[in-house]
């Protein structure tokens, strides 16, 4: 891939990859803290309905 494409060599890659990770890191994180914001306020409005 790399051989065939010289623009892949002169381009700086780990910077970028870098970038890519953590990108998806704080993505990631987002997502499961909203997952988790969501569940908490799903079994609290659960338990609300039920002890009423």
């Amino acid at each position: 891939m790399a051989e065939k494409n010289p623009a892949l060599r002169t381009w700086p890659v780990r910077p970028v990859i870098a970038g890519m990770v953590v990108t998806a890191m704080c993505f990631v994180a987002t997502v499961l803290i909203t997952l988790n914001w969501f569940s908490s306020r799903s079994l609290l409005i659960d338990s609300a309905v039920q002890t009423s």
